[in-house]
């Protein structure tokens, strides 16, 4: 197989780029496999409602099968389509947050194959904030399933340097568009809970959500901070209804070591750049290490001082094709700052856990 490929903006409005989406939307309809860009990070898309067009996003991933995907829609109609249980809660967070990153989980319909959701009685939906992403599903006319497009365990991929690399023979179609405005995968809120729990950190937190559905009450907002409390304690018992929560995510060639409390980025620095094979030689040579880090805290690294930007939004929108730029330079050890300051950066954190030793 050799994709077809065609490049389309964040709008993808002029007369071609409307021909292309036009094809990519018959393409998925038909079965096939599109890769495409989102806000978050490129998905690798097919019929959400085939479980033949399913198990090939597994195949093109090499994903476990158990591993549920995230079903993207272009209308809030579709939703009911495909889930049960739509309370109130959902509609003031699809008034908030949608279009844009938020999944939300919920009971399936049998319209929904067990392969789209591995094998789980539940959905995760969401209405990407990707004027073209939109348009694409429209022109499919079905729910597109859509996982981040990288080979399963390898970083996410939010530019479009890296999608032929990745796909060019294992995919129907791909759409290169611009590098992905937030840079990591979208929030999941499990709203099959009593209230609302995020399974998966992103842009929108915790705290959105209970902001939005208290609406300003106290008490309800007190009532849902306890609830959460009370359930989250639980989770290890229960089936990953998210995807990111079961297997090693996010990892590139090289090693990667968080920062710890009491073992800082400059001392696992000096710690591996000292050690010494049987042989007598550094284990390490110049450019095999690099430290992430904040432009303020560069000079501690010197020449293995890597930049990952100076707030938590451009710490996310730069973190995985960094990753990826660090196995094209060759780097075999990777050490992190520990990034903290929102919620944003939280979520900044849980992917490099994911990606690293530390796990």
């Amino acid at each position: 197989m050799c994709a077809k490929v065609a490049r389309v903006s964040a709008e993808g409005s002029s007369e071609s780029e409307l021909k292309h989406l036009l094809e990519a939307g018959r393409i998925l309809r038909e079965g096939g496999t599109v890769v495409f860009p989102t806000e978050t990070v490129y998905g690798i898309g097919a019929n959400a409602l085939s479980p033949d067009a399913a198990r090939k996003i597994y195949l093109a991933k090499g994903r476990p099968s158990d591993n549920p995907l995230i079903v993207h829609i272009s209308r809030v109609d579709m939703l009911y389509d495909i889930a049960e249980d739509i309370g109130s809660d959902a509609l003031m967070l699809m008034d908030a947050f949608w279009p844009g990153p938020l999944t939300m989980i919920f009971r399936k319909k049998d319209i929904v194959p067990l392969a789209t959701t591995g094998g789980l009685d539940t959905v995760a939906v969401r209405m990407p904030g990707h004027k073209a992403a939109l348009k694409l599903i429209e022109a499919a006319g079905v729910p597109i399933a859509a996982p981040s497009a990288n080979i399963s365990g390898r970083p996410s991929i939010t530019s479009s340097r890296y999608v032929l690399d990745e796909f060019a023979d294992s995919v129907d179609m791909i759409i290169i568009g611009e590098d992905s405005e937030i840079g990591i995968e979208s929030t999941v809120v499990d709203m099959t809970e009593e209230v609302p729990v995020v399974l998966r950190p992103g842009k929108i937190s915790q705290n959105d959500i209970f902001d939005v559905i208290s609406q300003g009450d106290s008490e309800k907002r007190e009532f849902l901070d306890k609830k959460l409390y009370e359930i989250t304690g639980n989770h290890c018992e229960r089936p990953a209804r998210s995807p990111g929560m079961k297997y090693r995510h996010y990892s590139p060639k090289a090693r990667v070591i968080v920062e710890e409390p009491g073992r800082s980025a400059l001392d696992i620095m000096k710690e591996y750049l000292e050690l010494i094979s049987e042989d007598g030689n550094p284990v390490y040579e110049d450019g095999d290490i690099m430290v992430f880090c904040i432009e303020e805290n560069a000079p501690l690294y010197g020449d293995h001082a890597y930049i990952l930007g100076e707030d938590s939004s451009e710490i996310a929108r730069n973190l995985f094709t960094s990753l990826r730029m660090m196995d094209d330079m060759g780097v075999k050890l990777i050490i992190s700052e520990f990034f903290s300051g929102d919620e944003l950066a939280c979520a900044v954190m849980n992917r490099l856990v994911k990606a690293s030793s530390n796990i």
